[in-house]
């Protein structure tokens, strides 16, 4: 990228680089297929389903082992990338493919999985990770095949690439960035651009999601403001995991929120056309409206995990309780799962903030 201005002049520096350029050529000359729509054998319809019960410990514990390691690929991946070393698309799509597997496995596991948090102080590295997993289930709720979703899995792994370009002391500033600090937050998409081409064995759509992915339905985003027709179908499912997962993880000016209130945020920021509705409405069938992996207050005193959804009785999941009325914890071969759709009487009062119980990510799983 050789010397980059500050402010906006950098922002117009690099929009007139080759890659962006060509990027950006694509678009407006229609060379690419923006609107891309599912095809093929949904993987929804092939993946498994699993229940509580179904799950044993040495397979959740093979599962969680499954994260960490790739956390810390993700990490060895992207920092290889910021030293603007060659590395192969191929050990991206090794990491991608394999959660794919496990969503074919076990269709919930990977939003549950989400909700896990690393230890690693530089929370690019988690989330990148984290927002794969997340677009994977998305574009899998929407009925995508499994090479499309394999090539948006990878575009969400790399999404923010760019942003371990912006200096440190913006990245991790606690209180609220300046005019032109925010300048240099905003060319991280274009950087991403520049970032990914040194990568082989990539698909065409990957440096469409790292520029695209900032991007709002109603022409609210960036880099170039752009609106529905003309954004990405692959960035616009990679935007939704991306302001989900970034809402629920802490950050240095801010705790995240709980799971509901996060989906709360994404239905009202959909009602203002940030977001594809048909996309969130995807996401929202398979989530439920309190997340799965969240924890609930129920109105009979106890507090549960959220497990699976029940479609488009989006307040009524199914869980599992593991706190009984008393705050006592349950043992795991105690509890019990409870279908709010089909048990009327019981429902959710309130979400529960984890943070405070700090219940492992498996339990009642």
């Amino acid at each position: 990228l050789g010397r980059i201005e500050k402010g906006e002049e950098g922002i117009k520096q690099i929009l007139n680089t080759a890659p962006v350029k060509n990027v950006e050529d694509a678009i407006e000359k229609n060379r690419i297929t923006l609107a891309v729509v599912p095809e093929g054998t949904a993987i929804k319809g092939v993946a498994k389903e699993l229940s509580f019960g179904q799950r044993t410990e040495t397979y959740k514990a093979s599962v969680v082992d499954q994260y960490s390691a790739s956390v810390t690929d993700t990490k060895e991946l992207l920092m290889r990338i910021r030293a603007g070393q060659h590395i192969s698309g191929d050990s991206i799509k090794h990491i991608v493919k394999s959660f794919i597997d496990t969503y074919l496995n076990d269709k919930h596991m990977l939003i549950n999985l989400s909700n896990a948090r690393s230890p690693e102080q530089d929370y690019v590295f988690s989330h990148s990770l984290n927002v794969c997993l997340m677009a994977i289930s998305i574009a899998a709720s929407q009925g995508f095949n499994k090479e499309q979703v394999l090539d948006i899995g990878i575009g969400a792994f790399l999404h923010d690439v760019g942003a371990l370009f912006i200096p440190e002391e913006i990245r991790f500033k606690a209180g609220p960035l300046s005019a032109d600090e925010l300048y240099e937050v905003k060319k991280h998409p274009m950087v991403g651009v520049h970032a990914i081409e040194r990568i082989k064995n990539l698909p065409a759509t990957a440096a469409f999601v790292c520029y695209q992915s900032h991007e709002r339905e109603n022409r609210q985003g960036y880099p170039k403001q752009r609106g529905g027709r003309l954004i990405h179908n692959f960035a616009k499912i990679v935007s939704i995991a991306d302001v989900y997962e970034s809402l629920t993880a802490d950050r240095p000016y801010r705790k995240g929120l709980v799971p509901y209130k996060a989906m709360e945020f994404i239905l009202r920021a959909t009602k203002n056309l940030f977001f594809d509705s048909g996309i969130v409405k995807a996401f929202l069938e398979f989530a439920s409206l309190f997340p799965v992996g969240s924890l609930v207050k129920l109105n009979t005193g106890e507090i549960a995990k959220v497990i699976r959804s029940n479609h488009e009785h989006y307040a009524r999941p199914v869980v599992s309780v593991l706190v009984d009325a008393y705050n006592q914890p349950i043992d795991e071969k105690d509890i019990r799962t409870v279908d709010l759709n089909t048990q009327s009487s019981v429902r959710i009062v309130m979400p529960i903030d984890n943070t405070k119980l700090n219940i492992g990510v498996m339990k009642g799983f």
